[in-house]
């Protein structure tokens, strides 16, 4: 069951909202998609183990050079991002179990979340670390980072997401 938003988050989420611009497109248009997994029962994992129980993080995850973005990194140190107004949410790292040659892990359009491959990271800055049981917003999409170290990236509602840490990945 999800709780009413705090009056922090909301005021995070209006500072996140009035900040974001209109993105400069990140995506590259020459990835390759190796498609979506569906998890068992065909719809996201259980919202009770979603994203919004955590602290929202602090720290510096934003860049004066990318207005709209928030930008995090892992505790292993890989680079993610969560676009304009939430539009865009990705990492720069697929799990072992994705296709092989994937290296990206991304949501977009309003689409379900995708392993891809692309020349180099997109969405690696240098920022700080989003800490254990933390989470970050921008627009209404989140990420957190659970306590075994995997992140958790989610849409509205948690319409669409992954889950991945090293090894294993679940996307809807």
């Amino acid at each position: 069951m999800r709780r009413a938003p705090s009056a922090l988050a909301v005021a995070v989420l209006a500072v996140s909202l009035g900040a974001a611009g209109c993105g400069d497109g990140r995506t590259d248009d020459t990835a390759t998609t190796f498609g979506s997994v569906t998890p068992t029962g065909g719809g996201p994992p259980d919202p009770d183990v979603g994203v919004d129980k955590y602290a929202l993080g602090a720290g510096r995850h934003t860049i004066d050079s990318d207005p709209g973005w928030v930008y995090f990194r892992t505790p292993a140190g890989r680079g993610c991002a969560i676009g304009p107004i939430g539009q865009v949410v990705a990492c720069d790292f697929a799990p072992a179990d994705a296709p092989p040659g994937s290296n990206q892990t991304i949501v977009e359009g309003g689409g379900p979340a995708i392993y891809r491959r692309v020349a180099a990271p997109q969405f690696t800055r240098n920022v700080d670390v989003l800490p254990v049981r933390h989470r970050l917003t921008n627009g209404a999409t989140r990420c957190a980072v659970d306590p075994r170290g995997a992140v958790r990236c989610e849409t509205l509602s948690g319409a669409h997401g992954f889950v991945i840490d090293a090894s294993t990945g679940t996307l809807w």
